[in-house]
């Protein structure tokens, strides 16, 4: 348990929401560094990786895809 404690304290955390305009997007595929996502019924995704420099990438059908750089910090969550 305290590893789990330990290794959760060195990770950064990513959370976001995909939506157009008031309507959620479901099912969008995020991609951030090898992980990979779908967004929930809400359009709401989240990730918890190593800090660094990350290539952050959403798709959908009929939707632009979204490209991102974005840096996780160690012990904070970034919203995007």
């Amino acid at each position: 348990m305290l590893y789990a404690v330990f290794s959760s304290a060195q990770e950064g955390h990513l959370k976001g929401r995909i939506n157009n305009g008031n309507e959620h997007i479901p099912d969008a595929t995020v991609w951030l560094g090898n992980k990979t996502v779908l967004s929930d019924h809400k359009g709401e995704f989240s990730f918890s990786v190593r800090p660094g420099i990350y290539e952050l990438l959403i798709t959908h059908t009929g939707y632009k895809k979204i490209e991102q750089e974005v840096k996780i910090v160690s012990g904070h969550t970034q919203g995007c």
